[in-house]
């Protein structure tokens, strides 16, 4: 399961967790992952699936 953040809850500074915190800005992986486009790749992963896959018939 993918859960996605909620857009629509703000973010609080301070509240961020412990890996979160601990992450350099100036990282060449954490700068890669700014400018990747999540919303994209996760739309294209999201149309392969179905609401009723996996789901047994009782």
């Amino acid at each position: 399961m993918i859960r996605e953040p909620d857009k629509k809850q703000p973010s609080l500074p301070g509240f961020e967790s412990l890996f979160e915190r601990n992450l350099d800005p100036n990282n060449r992986w954490v700068k890669l992952a700014e400018v990747i486009p999540w919303e994209e790749f996760a739309a294209a992963y999201y149309s392969g699936m179905s609401v009723n896959q996996g789901i047994g018939s009782s």
